[in-house]
């Protein structure tokens, strides 16, 4: 679900910031979710800043948290391959900027 930095991984400088100018990039407050479970997302996010999780519906009203992510994280990425709905809930526990 994670990657941490490697899929930019031997990307120069330059080529880092054409990605930055072509993301749009995301202001989010604590609660805010950016990606709610059986969507289907054509986006993956790169946190920029702060702190979210990714939340996992076990029962009804049982949630549980399977993932933390952190600047420099990124997620969504199976979904956006695959096209198939995301298998989790991401939500900010503070406030955030991604890169999407």
């Amino acid at each position: 679900m994670k990657k941490k930095g490697t899929v930019f991984k031997g990307i120069n400088q330059a080529g880092l910031e054409v990605l930055a100018q072509a993301s749009e990039i995301l202001e989010l407050k604590a609660g805010d979710a950016v990606i709610r479970e059986n969507d289907r997302d054509e986006h993956f996010f790169m946190v920029v800043d702060g702190r979210l999780e990714a939340r996992k519906r076990i029962r009804p009203k049982q949630v549980e948290t399977i993932e933390a992510f952190k600047p420099g994280d990124i997620f969504g990425f199976t979904s956006f391959i695959s096209a198939r709905p995301t298998p989790y809930t991401v939500v900010a526990q503070e406030s955030a900027t991604l890169f999407r």
